[in-house]
């Protein structure tokens, strides 16, 4: 899939998860960062405007994060501390020192609730239900243990 169409994904499914946490965004406000998965040769561009992240269309950046797509992966679905996989070198971060310890703490704040993830992604019917279903059946547990198989833990 071509960078700017998974950017654009990227950005709406993240704003979407944000919803009224939006405002933790206003520390980057004007920054541009990319993120970089060194081993699939990606790297999506964004730029944060108006209180949202939106793709960026330059390569001009202020900082980018560089990793594995599964540490990445790790540390947006918060399988693993992100200091742990910064302080690792697993993930690397190359840029302006503030804007990464402000997405350092925006992510820090970040706490995936299923419940919450559905209802921002499926709508207020939809996804209180799926969140339900997801949770009485044990598929939140089971996509969980799965990612975190399929990821790795090291």
């Amino acid at each position: 899939m071509p960078e700017p169409l998974l950017a654009d994904a990227a950005a709406r499914i993240m704003n979407r998860l944000l919803g009224e946490r939006s405002a933790d965004l206003a520390a980057l406000e004007g920054r541009s960062l990319s993120i970089e998965g060194t081993d699939v040769g990606k790297r999506l561009h964004f730029l944060v405007a108006g209180g949202k992240l939106r793709r960026n269309s330059t390569a001009m950046t202020d900082l980018r994060i560089c990793g594995t797509l599964a540490d990445l992966l790790r540390m947006g679905l918060r399988l693993e501390d992100p200091d742990t996989l910064f302080f690792s070198r697993r993930l690397r971060l190359e840029g302006d020192t503030a804007t990464g310890l402000s997405v350092k703490n925006l992510l820090d704040g970040l706490d995936l609730d299923w419940a919450e993830a559905c209802q921002r992604l499926l709508g207020p019917l939809a996804g209180p239900v799926v969140a339900q279903g997801l949770h009485r059946t044990g598929v939140a547990a089971l996509l969980r243990d799965r990612l975190e198989r399929t990821l790795g833990r090291s």
